[in-house]
């Protein structure tokens, strides 16, 4: 387990990268944005960053409306 900060708060993270978070969240990768940080990670590199213990990462979920 890795303790993280994520959306402001702590997370016991049970992995160490970007899928492992999303999976953990239960969150819909297609509709989310990373920031690690303070630093957005572009989706295509997702499986190839590692998260360490004390990250600070923003989930940014996409919403529509009008």
């Amino acid at each position: 387990m890795m303790n993280l900060t994520v959306n402001g708060e702590s997370f016991e993270l049970d992995g160490a990268d970007i899928p492992a978070l999303i999976r953990q969240l239960d969150a819909n990768s297609g509709h989310v944005a990373i920031m690690l940080n303070d630093a957005v990670v572009p989706r295509e590199k997702w499986d190839n960053t590692s998260l360490s213990a004390g990250d600070c990462i923003e989930v940014l979920t996409f919403a529509a409306g009008g």
